[in-house]
């Protein structure tokens, strides 16, 4: 004999589970940053910058990786599933700490290329010379290369080791070359090298930095001042 409500009962036990397995899990979630305006990535696809949100679907997968990066700070990642407290409270807040190297660095049109600076004619060569060298000397002890009459000066590289909160710690590195670009008008042109590497790596490892020391970028200035056209 057939049950009159086996039918309900078998097409509510079909909507019972494709409630627990499918809507049921998608949870839309609130995804926040300190400070504000950091770029969100969900296992590695862009999603925008905070504040924003993300309806995660945990049935399809189970833990999510959402990243946080913002311009003067370290990369931040989480690892979350259902059952992380901020995404049951519905709310994922980011914490974001300040790179270190990054406050201590700048951009600088020296950094990493060339730099021309036309001397003033009221100067000679001698003279112009000899302020490069005071000035250069005020930021860097130690002088690797100098040669006064082809115009020619290279610092010994200064080197700093930052302790990194996630990754290897890492090493920068500055030096100061300038050179004579030109005799008539007497010109020359300087440039920063920056470099970076993990550090314990070696130095084949060194990649370009596109920041220089804040020193290095007032020793720019400076000597932009006292050799270029007011």
């Amino acid at each position: 004999m057939k049950h009159p409500n086996l039918p309900h009962v078998i097409l509510l036990s079909i909507l019972t589970s494709l409630t627990m397995t499918g809507c049921g899990t998608i949870k839309p979630v609130s995804i926040l940053s300190k400070p504000g305006d950091a770029s969100i990535r969900v296992n590695n696809a862009q999603i925008g910058t905070t504040p924003t949100s993300y309806p995660f679907d945990f049935s399809k997968q189970p833990v999510y990786v959402v990243s946080a990066s913002k311009p003067g700070y370290v990369d931040r990642e989480m690892t979350l599933n259902r059952e992380h407290p901020m995404v049951k409270a519905g709310n994922v807040i980011i914490q974001l700490q300040e790179d270190e190297i990054y406050q201590m660095t700048v951009e600088s049109e020296a950094a990493n290329r060339w730099l021309r600076v036309q001397i003033n004619p009221e100067m000679n060569k001698d003279q112009s010379w000899q302020r490069i060298v005071d000035s250069v000397t005020t930021v860097y002890d130690s002088i690797e290369q100098l040669d006064p009459t082809a115009g020619y000066i290279r610092t010994s590289p200064k080197v700093r080791m930052f302790n990194h909160p996630t990754k290897r710690n890492v090493i920068v590195r500055t030096y100061l070359v300038g050179a004579i670009a030109s005799a008539d008008p007497l010109t020359y042109r300087f440039q920063v090298r920056s470099q970076t590497r993990p550090a314990d790596a070696p130095d084949h490892m060194l990649v370009d930095y596109g920041r220089i020391f804040r020193e290095d970028a007032q020793l720019i200035q400076e000597l932009q001042l006292r050799l270029g056209l007011q």
